[in-house]
């Protein structure tokens, strides 16, 4: 995630189904400074939010088929 400056203020990472079985967590994002630690106690899911101005950039590493959806900034 980047602020409203360009700068790196969190990197994410996607914990998929089979993964968060395995650690029994909540599939979904996750901090990476977490994930290093292996503490899945905060699920970014529902709490990721974009101030006017701050964007982010997506990189893929793995996984064929994986989607991303982004809710419009228009909706309630």
């Amino acid at each position: 995630m980047l602020n409203e400056n360009g700068s790196f203020v969190r990197k994410l990472v996607y914990l998929p189904q089979y993964l968060a079985t395995e650690v029994s967590a909540q599939k979904g994002w996750y901090d990476d400074n977490d994930v290093g630690n292996e503490d899945f106690s905060k699920c970014w899911n529902d709490i990721l939010e974009w101030a006017i101005g701050e964007g982010f950039q997506v990189s893929a590493s793995v996984g064929v088929h994986a989607t991303i959806t982004v809710k419009s900034a228009l909706a309630e």
